[in-house]
């Protein structure tokens, strides 16, 4: 884990993973192993997406909602 980056309670990291600067590991989700999330991206979903945080359309969908306020 990086600096500035979040593991949100709920979530669950794999071994060998890379959560880079100012990435976020979203609530309930899954990191598989040897996953990289990249700096600035979002893991979310189980097993996790990793999308870029500008595409938060995409983000939202995983989580069931249908936009982000």
């Amino acid at each position: 884990m990086a600096t500035g980056s979040s593991l949100v309670p709920s979530s669950v990291v794999a071994e060998r993973c890379v959560i880079r600067i100012n990435s976020v590991v979203h609530v309930n989700t899954y990191l598989t192993p040897d996953s990289v999330v990249p700096i600035g991206w979002v893991a979310v979903g189980n097993p996790a997406i990793i999308v870029a945080a500008d595409r938060l359309e995409e983000i939202s969908l995983e989580l069931g909602q249908s936009r982000f306020p």
